[in-house]
């Protein structure tokens, strides 16, 4: 089959073309920008820029036009934008068994943070406790779930959206961002594990799901450098009814936090494969091979052997934490403390050359930052001057 990567720098696309460049499919990927390090996989036969567009139509006109000139038989999205595009292009196409994707609608209404929450409350899934507010309502909102909480407007996934909120002060500086969105939430502020399911569905029916968690440290800014698998039926019972109740097609990553009392508490769904769905993958659980299902096709065997590593490690995310104060010291810790894998996928060698390169290059810049601030430090000193902030 030509598959069709629609991005390949997240870690979802990394995943996909690992799991589909090892079937021995044909992989294209969309490139963000010409230094990626997924892209100089082995399995990349062809690198396109990636698709581009002032609205989902747009892109998905793109997209439709794209499968037809380069006789694409799977195209599977990696990023929000990307889920979108091809959602529409199936609505254009119904005919084109290429798009896989949840509707338009089921989009929708799991991108909007107030209807979110609103359809778990129907089905029985814990979410904190939110309201939806106006820039009329907001303050008196913030001020009954208390400070510190947080707004989350809709249209955004992760932390896109999310304003911390400690005071009436914080309130007022999003009245205007408020009144332009026309709604938002108000939430209260959950301080506990951060834990993602990631799972396949088709029609609405779960086939396969992986859960991961993370501490609360490693989970304010994008993938984590450490993630830590998490087996419980809570959250893929979860994860399945907010399926069915979507009637869901393909990817579906939803993301919980643990409360006080032990429950989780499911705060949003991201319409995609989670940012860590390499951690699944070398577990055994391969969730981009359901694409191939989705089409009619035949996964065949596994890629990876189903396993119990604990601990996987997100080696570019990880190299930026150990320039914080004991973050090598932790490195090394974790490695002695759990089975892990690392996500250099030592055998294909494009990628794996790649990334080392671009691990030196963090490396050589931190040591430069290091070694400039301590010559400053030493001129201040010799001046009599206060320290410089380097």
């Amino acid at each position: 089959m030509h598959v069709f990567i629609m991005r390949d720098n997240w870690h979802g696309g990394l995943a996909a073309i690992q799991s589909l460049g090892r079937r021995g499919h044909r992989i294209t990927v969309g490139m963000e920008y010409q230094g990626s390090v997924h892209a100089q996989s082995d399995f990349v036969s062809e690198r396109l820029p990636a698709l581009r567009g002032p609205d989902p139509e747009t892109r998905a006109r793109a997209l439709v036009d794209l499968v037809a000139a380069r006789g694409v038989d799977l195209v599977v999205p990696i990023g929000d934008e990307d889920v979108e595009t091809v959602a529409y292009a199936a609505r254009m196409r119904p005919e084109c068994r290429a798009f896989v994707a949840p509707s338009v609608e089921a989009i929708a209404q799991a991108r909007d943070r107030n209807a979110f929450s609103e359809l778990c409350d129907r089905i029985g899934v814990p979410t904190p406790r939110a309201m939806r507010v106006t820039a009329e309502t907001a303050l008196a909102a913030a001020e009954e779930i208390g400070f510190p909480c947080y707004l989350k407007f809709s249209e955004t996934h992760g932390g896109a959206g999310v304003k911390r909120l400690e005071t009436r002060r914080d309130v007022e500086a999003q009245r205007e961002a408020i009144r332009a969105a026309g709604a938002a939430q108000v939430q209260e502020e959950v301080i506990g594990m951060s834990l993602g399911v990631t799972g396949f569905a088709i029609e609405g029916r779960i086939l396969d799901a992986f859960g991961l968690q993370t501490e609360y440290r490693f989970s304010k800014s994008g993938t984590p450098p450490y993630v830590w698998r998490h087996d419980d039926a809570r959250l893929i019972d979860g994860v399945t009814r907010l399926a069915e109740a979507l009637n869901w097609t393909g990817a579906i990553n939803v993301g919980f936090l643990e409360g006080r009392d032990g429950s989780y508490l499911a705060t949003e769904i991201n319409p995609r494969l989670g940012g860590s769905t390499n951690c699944a993958l070398v577990s055994g659980v391969d969730l981009p091979s359901y694409y191939l299902e989705a089409v009619g096709e035949d996964a065949g065997p596994p890629i990876f052997a189903r396993n119990d590593n604990a601990l996987f490690i997100v080696l570019a995310k990880e190299s930026n934490w150990i320039k914080r104060p004991g973050g090598a010291r932790l490195a090394r810790e974790l490695r002695a403390r759990y089975p892990y894998i690392e996500n250099d996928f030592p055998d294909d060698r494009g990628y794996h050359g790649a990334l080392m390169r671009r691990l030196a290059q963090q490396r050589k810049r931190a040591w430069l930052k290091r070694a400039v601030g301590q010559v400053l430090r030493l001129i201040y000193a010799i001046a009599g001057w206060p320290s410089p902030k380097v």
